[in-house]
C-alpha cells in the first residue's frame, strides 16, 4: 500500500485540491482509517485506556511512553567555575536497568581542538613563510612573538650557539672548522728533496725551492698519520716563494684519506694549470668528501712530467665537535591573560642526518617566565622550501603556577649538528 493516501479515484502519489463537491478531491475512506489507526496505536503501546473526551490522552501516552524507555538525564556536580577536561557528561539509556552511557568534556571538544590545531599550523607556517620570504623583523602576534633572526638577538641569552646571518639567519651547533696543529701526528709522504718533508709542516709558509719538501719524480703525496680519526673540511697548500711549484705542466691535485696508511679513497679532486706564479697558494674549502673520518691523510700530486714538485706548507683544517646549544630568548613575551597551553614553531635543519626530534632537539616551555618548564612534544608538520622543516613543539601548562609570562628554550643534544631559525611562539 502507498505510504501517501490520494484522493478517491486518483492515480497514487495524487495531491488533494479545494473544490466544490463536484470538482474537488474526494476523500477515501483509508484515509480516515489510517490516522486513527495510528493514533490509537500509540495510545495502546502507552497503555492507556482510549477515551474520545480526553484532548490531551495523546501528549500523556507520548510522555508515558518516554517515562517507560527508561531514558534520563542525571544532575550533574555543581562547579565553582568552567567544567574541568575530566569530568563526566552522563546519559542513561535502555529502560529500566538500562547502561549509563558517559563521555568526558575532554572527548566532546576533541574533533573541534584538532580541528583548531590543523588551523593553527596551516596559519603558523604561512607566517614563517612571509617572515623568511620577505626579511621581515622580529615582531609582536597575538598572545606571541615572532622573531626574524636578522640579527643575533638571542645571543646574550643562550650558550654554546654560532649565529649565521643569511636568509634566512638561524643558529648552528656546528662550529665549523680549526687548523689542526703542524707538530699534531706524525709526517708522511715522499718529498724528502730540499728541505725534505719536515719543511712542510715547519709553521713556515713562505719557502725558497732550496727550503721547500721536494720531488723529482712524476707523482708524490705529503701529508699526516693523526693516530686517531678526523675529519677534514679543508686545506691549502703552500708554493714556494721564489718559483712555479710544478713548472709548466698541469698535475692532479688531490686530498686522500686511509686508515690503514695503505688503502687510500679520494675526497677532493683538481687538475691544475699549468705556470701557476711564485708564492702560489692553493685553499680548498668546498667539495671535500666529510662524510667519513680518517686516521691518514695526505695532499697526492701527479701528471707534473719531469718537472719537481715543491711544496713550502700544508695545512689541513678539521671538522670541529658540534655544541650543545641551549636558546633562549632575551625577554619573555608578556601575556593578557593566564594560558593553559603554549606552542612553538620554528624552522629545523638536521645537518648531522641522523638527529631525532624530541631527543636530539628539546623545547620547552614556560608560563612563568622560565622559573617552571614543561617539556613540549615536538611535531615535524612540513617541509620549508627543502632545507628546513617545520617543527611545532607544544606543551599543557596547567600544572605550572600561574603566570603571564610566556618564554621557550630550545636544546640541542649528543653533539649533532643542527639549525635552529625563525622561532614563533603563541599561547593557546
Amino acid at each position: 500500500m502507498a505510504d501517501w493516501i490520494a484522493p478517491f479515484g486518483t492515480p497514487p502519489n495524487t495531491s488533494f485540491v479545494n473544490g466544490d463537491p463536484d470538482n474537488g478531491s474526494p476523500i477515501p475512506a483509508e484515509f480516515f482509517e489510517k490516522w486513527q489507526t495510528w493514533l490509537l496505536a500509540i495510545i495502546d503501546a502507552a497503555g492507556l485506556t482510549r477515551d474520545a473526551l480526553d484532548d490531551n490522552q495523546m501528549v500523556d501516552a507520548i510522555q508515558a511512553l518516554i517515562d517507560a524507555s527508561g531514558f534520563s538525564i542525571p544532575a550533574l556536580p555543581d562547579h565553582a567555575g568552567a567544567a574541568a577536561d575530566g569530568d563526566e557528561l552522563a546519559i542513561a539509556v535502555g529502560g529500566v536497568g538500562g547502561v549509563e552511557k558517559k563521555i568526558t568534556v575532554a572527548e566532546l571538544f576533541l574533533g573541534r581542538a584538532n580541528f583548531d590545531q590543523v588551523a593553527r599550523d596551516q596559519i603558523a607556517v604561512a607566517n614563517l613563510r612571509q617572515i623568511v620570504n620577505t626579511s621581515v623583523t622580529s615582531s609582536a602576534l597575538v598572545q606571541g612573538w615572532q622573531y626574524g633572526f636578522d640579527t643575533d638577538e638571542w645571543g646574550v641569552t643562550s650558550t654554546s650557539e654560532t649565529f649565521i646571518s643569511g636568509s634566512p639567519g638561524y643558529y648552528a651547533s656546528q662550529a665549523g672548522t680549526a687548523q689542526i696543529a703542524q707538530a699534531a701526528g706524525t709526517v708522511i709522504g715522499d718529498m724528502t728533496g730540499n728541505g725534505g718533508n719536515a719543511a712542510a709542516f715547519d709553521g713556515s709558509t713562505s719557502q725558497t725551492l732550496a727550503a721547500c719538501a721536494q720531488n723529482t719524480g712524476s707523482a708524490c703525496f705529503i701529508g699526516k698519520n693523526w693516530g686517531s680519526p678526523k675529519t677534514i673540511a679543508q686545506f691549502k697548500f703552500y708554493g714556494p716563494s721564489n718559483s712555479d711549484p710544478f713548472g709548466s705542466s698541469t698535475p692532479t691535485l688531490k686530498l686522500q684519506g686511509s686508515n690503514d696508511g695503505t688503502n687510500w679513497t679520494d675526497l677532493y679532486s683538481e687538475t691544475l694549470g699549468g705556470l701557476l706564479g711564485m708564492a702560489w697558494v692553493k685553499t680548498v674549502s668546498a667539495g671535500i668528501n666529510t662524510s667519513q673520518a680518517y686516521t691518514y691523510h695526505r695532499v697526492y700530486l701527479n701528471g707534473f712530467g719531469g718537472s719537481n714538485a715543491y711544496c713550502a706548507e700544508v695545512q689541513f683544517f678539521e671538522v670541529l665537535t658540534p655544541a650543545n646549544m641551549t636558546l633562549l630568548p632575551p625577554a619573555p613575551v608578556t601575556l593578557s591573560e593566564v594560558p593553559p597551553a603554549a606552542v612553538l614553531f620554528f624552522l629545523w635543519k638536521d645537518d648531522s642526518g641522523a638527529a631525532v626530534l624530541g631527543t636530539d632537539v628539546t623545547v620547552e616551555l614556560s608560563r612563568d617566565g622560565g622559573a617552571t618548564w614543561t617539556v613540549a612534544t615536538l611535531v615535524n608538520r612540513a617541509s620549508f622550501d627543502g632545507t628546513y622543516s617545520v617543527i611545532r613543539a607544544r606543551a599543557d601548562l596547567s600544572a605550572q603556577p600561574s603566570g603571564t609570562s610566556l618564554t621557550c628554550r630550545i636544546k640541542t643534544l649528543n653533539t649533532k649538528a643542527q639549525r635552529i631559525a625563525a622561532p614563533a611562539i603563541y599561547a593557546e
